[in-house]
Formats: structure tokens, sequence, C-alpha cells
């Protein structure tokens, strides 16, 4: 399916850019893409609404004393974070049906677009998603 193949090169290249930037400095004393699951979530979920691909839910889910956030939209998950479970060796999953995923308790806040929460998150990652950006654009 080209959408997905679409989605997944735009979810290669984005967590690229948050590897390669100094957007990760702003996730708050993490080391991605362990504890960064959230922001980029939001950041990614962003990203594809800005690039019209509409808006994917930011799902939060829980597995014991342990969360993980991703994006999914219709049951296409998104995640670009995975590889900071010792569990997980891939860092990028693009799937309809992930066993993985279902090992969590999930639960479905907002949408994924970090501008619609509080202010201090907005000032926290609108710096990381300038420098995203940049970066994106250079290498196109």
């Amino acid at each position: 399916m080209r959408d997905i193949e679409t989605l997944q090169q735009i979810a290669i290249d984005f967590r690229r850019a948050l590897e390669d930037t100094d957007a990760i400095e702003t996730f708050e004393g993490q080391t991605f893409p362990e504890g960064c699951c959230g922001d980029a979530a939001l950041l990614l979920g962003t990203y594809l609404i800005d690039q019209g691909h509409g808006t994917f839910d930011y799902v939060l889910g829980y597995r014991g004393d342990r969360s993980h956030a991703w994006i999914e939209r219709n049951g296409l998950i998104i995640d670009i974070t995975a590889d900071q479970f010792p569990d997980m060796d891939v860092p990028i999953i693009i799937s309809t049906d992930s066993a993985w995923h279902r090992t969590f308790e999930p639960r479905v806040p907002n949408a994924a677009n970090f501008r619609i929460y509080d202010e201090r998150t907005v000032e926290h990652l609108d710096d990381a998603y300038g420098m995203v950006l940049e970066y994106l654009q250079r290498e196109k």
C-alpha cells in the first residue's frame, strides 16, 4: 500500500532528524529513545498534520510499571521509539497488527498534535520541532 510506504519513509526520516539534531536535548534530560516516546509521538503527529496526512491519535499504553506512547489511526500504529524496550530490537514499527503493542493497556488521551496541549508543552516542543523541520528541509 503506497500510503503506508509513504508514512514509513516519513517515520524513518523523522527519527533520523531526532537522532541527528539537538532536538533531543529538549527532551528534559532523556537519552533518546528512552523516555522520549511521548514527545517524539507528539512531534511526529504534528508533522503528519502539517504535511497533509491528517490527525493521528496519541496513544499512551501501560504495561506493568512502564508506559509507552505511539500514534495510531484506524488501526495503523506508527511507533518511532520502540527500541527503548529490551524486548524490542527494531526502532520503528508501522503496522496494523502489532502483537508487541497489544501487550500494553492503551489509553487515548488526545490527538497527536503538541500544539493543542498546555503552554509549557507547546514551548517545550516547539523548539525541537523547529530543529527537526530545518533538518528535514536540508535533507530533501
